[in-house]
C-alpha cells in the first residue's frame, strides 16, 4: 500500500484537558484524500537511523491490524504515511483515522467503559504482542464518546516476554503486561480464557501469516527481517503463555484498582530509581 501524504495543522491530537501526548507529540493532519488524520512522526528522538525509524513505524502498523484485523477487536488501525517535517522535508510517519471526541484512562473513569470484555480481550492481546507501554500508562487506551474503549498507540510491541521483571512483594511477582486500571476491575475467567485459548490454539504458521499479511500490506519496506523477527517473537510469547496463563493473575488474588490521578504519581515513579516503592504503593491502594 502506498504511504498517504498528509499535511499538518499544526493542532495537538489530543484534547486540551489530555494529560499525556506521547512521546512523539501526535498531531492533527488532513490527508491529500481530503479526511482527517493523527500524524506521529518517528525521523527524531530515539528513532534515528534509517533501520530504526521503518522497524518503529512496522511495529506500530503491523501490531495495529493484528488487533483490529485478526482479534476483531475495537481500537485505531494505523498505515505508514508521510508529512513535511519541520526542516520542511519529507519524512516518514504513522497515521491513523482522526476519531473526534476521545478521552483516555486517565481522563475517563473505568466505570463509565460500556465494553468491558472487548476491554480486557484488547489487554490480553497487547500483553501477548509484548506491548510494555500500558500497564500503568493509561494514555494509550482510549474511550470515545459512547464509552466504548478503542486500542491504540501500539509503538512498544513486538517486545519480548508477557509479565514484568520480579519485584519486591512476593504476591505481584510477574504481573502480565496488561493495563492495570482495566484488568483489576474487569477481568475474569469467562473474558480472559477465551482470548488467552485462541492464542495459545495459533499455530507457527497462522502467526507468520498474519505478521506478513499485514507487514507485506501496509509497511512499505517490509523486508524478510522484520517478518522474521516480529514471528519470533510472538511465538515465543505464545509459548510462555501456554506454559502458564500469567493473566489469571488478574481474578485470583491480585486485584490493582488504581485511579488515574493516583496513576500518574506512579507512573512517574515508576520511570525512576523507586520503582519497586511505587509498585508497593500500588499494592496498597489495590486493597483499600
Amino acid at each position: 500500500m502506498k504511504p498517504l501524504q498528509v499535511y499538518p495543522l499544526h493542532q495537538p491530537a489530543a484534547g486540551a484537558k489530555a494529560h499525556f501526548s506521547g512521546a512523539h507529540h501526535a498531531e492533527k493532519a488532513k490527508g491529500e484524500d481530503g479526511n482527517l488524520y493523527v500524524v506521529k512522526q518517528y525521523g527524531k528522538g530515539d528513532h534515528k537511523t534509517p533501520f530504526e525509524v521503518n522497524e518503529a513505524i512496522a511495529k506500530e502498523v503491523v501490531a495495529s491490524h493484528i488487533v483490529v484485523d485478526k482479534f476483531k477487536l475495537p481500537g485505531i488501525p494505523y498505515q505508514e504515511g508521510t508529512v513535511y517535517g519541520e526542516s520542511g522535508k519529507l519524512e516518514k510517519a504513522v497515521i491513523c483515522p482522526y476519531v473526534p471526541d476521545l478521552s483516555t484512562l486517565w481522563e475517563t473513569s473505568a466505570k463509565k467503559i460500556k465494553n468491558p470484555d472487548e476491554a480486557v480481550a484488547q489487554c490480553v492481546v497487547r500483553g501477548w504482542l509484548g506491548d510494555w507501554d500500558i500497564i500503568i500508562n493509561n494514555s494509550n487506551i482510549f474511550v470515545a464518546k459512547d464509552g466504548s474503549v478503542l486500542a491504540g498507540d501500539f509503538g512498544q510491541g513486538f517486545n519480548r516476554g508477557i509479565s514484568t521483571r520480579e519485584i519486591l512483594i512476593p504476591s505481584i511477582k510477574k504481573i502480565p503486561k496488561a493495563n492495570l486500571t482495566i484488568m483489576g476491575r474487569y477481568a475474569k475467567p469467562t473474558n480472559v480464557r477465551p482470548v488467552v485459548e485462541k492464542i495459545k490454539n495459533l499455530s507457527d504458521e497462522e502467526i507468520q501469516g498474519m505478521v506478513h499479511q499485514y507487514g507485506e500490506q501496509y509497511v512499505q519496506e517490509w523486508n524478510s527481517d522484520l517478518e522474521s523477527k516480529f514471528t519470533k517473537i510472538l511465538t515465543e510469547n505464545r509459548d510462555k503463555l501456554a506454559e502458564k496463563d500469567l493473566f489469571e493473575k488478574f481474578y485470583k488474588g491480585f486485584h490493582p484498582m488504581i485511579t488515574p490521578p493516583i496513576s500518574r504519581l506512579l507512573t512517574a515513579a515508576a520511570g525512576s530509581f523507586f520503582f519497586p516503592f511505587a509498585q508497593l504503593i500500588r499494592h496498597a491502594i489495590s486493597r483499600i
